[in-house]
Order: structure tokens, then C-alpha cells, then sequence
């Protein structure tokens, strides 16, 4: 007769212990404290690209609006969303109307006015650039990718190839105050450029994150 000898078997281990479970969530949160500044400074890069891209396709309009009546617009308070606040869609908006031909709701441009009224500046009611969703926001300002709608625009106005920025320089009766306020509503200053001057016809600046402005320049 055979003797029939049984292996004892080893017990499964069932889920995990604690030390292997905090071990993971340690782990998991080392990735995600490394991972998320990354996305976030990624995003934020991307947001500065496109905001320079905005301010150069703004930039090319405003110097093909040169070319064609040989001055340069007038813009109010020389801010991209200058003018009354809260102002409706179908009321006067100096740099957007002047730029498009067109009000903010598509309407056509009334006649008549004086300067800086956009019809009298573009009498021709030439589209110079129009304005793509991203670019506007829920009430109709132009912003950049940051959501700013408080944008700076800066001129060549005495056509001397570069912006200058002292009092009294040739280009501004007083030196502008580069201040601009976030989507937030805190003001952020803007470095001046070296030598209070600007190599362009045209600048633009933001707030950029809040942190960081965004220049043209």
C-alpha cells in the first residue's frame, strides 16, 4: 500500500501591506509634484507663443494701415481696449473698429465724425486684420492668450523708425506709464526697454501669467 504525502501548500497573499501601500502613494506623489509644474510651465510657454503671435499679426495690420494712409492710427489712451468702459458691442472701439472696418457686433461703420472716430481714420473701410474667437473675449474685448484685455499698443509717431519713450523724445509728450493690469485686475510693470527706446513702428504688452509680462520687444 502506497502512502500518498500531501505538499502543504503556501497561503496567497491577499492585497498589500501597509507599508507597500504608502510606499506607492509616495511614489505616485513624487510624479504628480513633478509632473504638474511641467504641464503648467508648458502651458504657460504656449500662452506666451501665441500672445507674441497675436502682437505681431496686430503689429502687421497697423503697418499696413501705414502704408496705405501714411500715419499711424490713433488709439485711445494707447491701449488696445481703450475707451468708454463697458461700452457695447455696436458703440465706437477705436482699435478694433479703425483695424477691421467694422464694429464689434459686424455692424458697418456709420459716416461722418471727427478724428480719432474709426470711419474718418479708415475711410476706405479697409479690413487691415480681423479677429478670431480666441482673440476676443465674452464681452467683446480683444485679449490675448493669457486672457488680458488690458494690452498696451506703443507708436512710431513721428515716423523716425523707433519708438521713443522719453518725455518730450519725439514720439510721447510725457513718458507712458508701462502698466497694465491681469485677467485679474492686479497691475503689473512693465520693464522699460534699454535706453527708453524701441527698435519697431509698433509695440504691444501684457501682463503675460500675471508674474511675467509679455513685450513685443
Amino acid at each position: 500500500m502506497h502512502m500518498i504525502h500531501s505538499t502543504p501548500r503556501t497561503p496567497h497573499r491577499q492585497g498589500f501591506t501597509l507599508l507597500e501601500v504608502l510606499m506607492a502613494v509616495a511614489v505616485i506623489g513624487i510624479l504628480v509634484a513633478i509632473i504638474i509644474p511641467a504641464i503648467g510651465g508648458a502651458q504657460t510657454s504656449a500662452r506666451r507663443a501665441k500672445t507674441r503671435v497675436q502682437f505681431s499679426q496686430w503689429s502687421a495690420a497697423i503697418e499696413q494701415f501705414r502704408q496705405e494712409y501714411g500715419y499711424y492710427p490713433t488709439f485711445a489712451e494707447d491701449r488696445v481696449n481703450g475707451g468708454p468702459p463697458g461700452a457695447l458691442l455696436a458703440e465706437v472701439h477705436i482699435f478694433h473698429d479703425t483695424l477691421t472696418s467694422r464694429r464689434r457686433n459686424g455692424d458697418a461703420l456709420p459716416t461722418g465724425g471727427t478724428t480719432p472716430a474709426p470711419q474718418v481714420q479708415n475711410p476706405k473701410r479697409i479690413a487691415f486684420v480681423s479677429f478670431g474667437t480666441g482673440d476676443l473675449s465674452t464681452d467683446g474685448l480683444i485679449q490675448d492668450a493669457f486672457g488680458n484685455t488690458q494690452i498696451g499698443v506703443l507708436l512710431d509717431r513721428n515716423l523716425d523708425t523707433n519708438i521713443d519713450l522719453t518725455a518730450g523724445g519725439g514720439d510721447y509728450a510725457t513718458s507712458p506709464l508701462l502698466t497694465v493690469a491681469n485677467a485679474q485686475g492686479s497691475a503689473v510693470t512693465v520693464t522699460t526697454p534699454p535706453g527708453n527706446r524701441i527698435r519697431a513702428g509698433v509695440a504691444f504688452y501684457s501682463a503675460g501669467d500675471g508674474q511675467t509680462p509679455v513685450t513685443s520687444w
